[in-house]
């Protein structure tokens, strides 16, 4: 058997190769949510990171610095102190009582009952029992899931803020050590340097179209529902903020149904100047991306059908929880813009 291993010794080498390749892996699959969501944004302000050195002829060491302090200020920042109050007003249930959002949500549930009971007199069925009954389950339901939620966060909040330092110290490595990862992709890669091009190409617009048109939007949006309900003194800025911004990655939801619920019970409250500024800040925040992405992204978006983006995203979310929101719509890009490139490869080869 040891002569026949020495006859072979691109299998040897190959096996030696794969044993310590998966050893290095495994020690190191504690690190791969924060690397991969890292090596996402490195990919996607690449481009820019060099742009900006060579416009203001100033350091890539110090742009990266600035865009880091760009992202902890414009997202981390306002995302902590958003869950921090989320959870203490679920962990102090004082906090709730006699809330803005527990009227607003009473306002709802009476609106829906007297609506049903409406329907009730015409149908001649009595439906208000088991509507009210069913209304007041969900909404226990929800607080108990809040809660449980919560408790989780806060069960998890050191392995949260110590993946956070590792995203942003591997944030930092890729950004810095660009063209360095490049050569060494080139240099190993298995496939030649023209299809190795071109799959890095796919990456990089795939991350950068993910980060701006998806991003960067759902920030932009979230941003507008969230100030517009502070201005009008509807709904809990911190909790519609961050509500908006996850809603904004789902095709076919999208941002625009927190901006109309929140009308919706304006006008329910007979607090119609509200409910028409909500109604203008919802439409705006549902338009808007019209306008942004091209701005950001020119001409690399592709068109990809509402349905395949909504199950894509919704399915990331269930197999991989929070990061499935970024890495779903990677993925369905790096899909759309691989497989054509590929197979044509696969046919030429045969």
């Amino acid at each position: 058997m040891i002569e026949a291993l020495r006859s072979k010794p691109h299998v040897v080498i190959s096996l030696i190769v794969i044993l310590l390749l998966g050893l290095f892996f495994y020690i190191n699959l504690p690190f791969a949510i924060p690397f991969i969501l890292a090596g996402i944004f490195a990919l996607g302000l690449q481009d820019f990171v060099s742009r900006m050195t060579k416009r203001w002829k100033l350091p890539r060491w110090l742009i990266i610095t600035l865009v880091m302090i760009a992202g902890l200020a414009i997202f981390w920042i306002p995302l902590s102190l958003a869950v921090y109050r989320g959870i203490m007003a679920v962990k102090i249930p004082e906090n709730l009582q006699g809330s803005h959002l527990t009227e607003q949500l009473d306002i709802l549930k009476n609106f829906t009952v007297e609506l049903v009971a409406k329907v009730s007199n015409i149908v001649g069925v009595d439906l208000t029992s088991p509507v009210r009954q069913t209304l007041e389950n969900l909404i226990r339901k929800s607080g108990e899931l809040i809660l449980s939620f919560s408790s989780d966060i806060i069960r998890s909040a050191p392995s949260i803020v110590f993946n956070g330092f590792m995203f942003l110290v591997f944030l930092a490595a890729l950004l810095g050590q660009a063209e360095a990862f490049k050569r060494f992709i080139m240099k190993y890669s298995v496939v030649d340097d023209t299809v190795t091009e071109k799959m890095i190409q796919v990456l990089k617009i795939s991350c950068s179209v993910t980060l701006f048109s998806t991003f960067i939007v759902g920030l932009i949006q979230a941003g507008i529902i969230g100030f517009g309900s502070l201005i009008f003194g509807e709904g809990d800025f911190w909790l519609v903020t961050p509500v908006t911004f996850v809603l904004s990655f789902i095709p076919v939801i999208g941002a625009g149904p927190v901006g109309y619920l929140i009308s919706l019970l304006a006008f329910l409250g007979n607090r119609t100047g509200a409910g028409i500024g909500m109604l203008v800040i919802a439409i705006v925040a549902s338009t808007i991306d019209n306008v942004l992405k091209p701005l950001l992204i020119g001409g690399k978006d592709k068109k990809i059908p509402a349905l395949l983006g909504f199950t894509c995203v919704l399915g990331a979310i269930v197999m991989m929880g929070l990061p499935g929101l970024l890495l779903g719509p990677v993925l369905l890009n790096v899909v759309i813009r691989a497989v054509p490139l590929l197979l044509p490869e696969l046919k030429n080869h045969d």
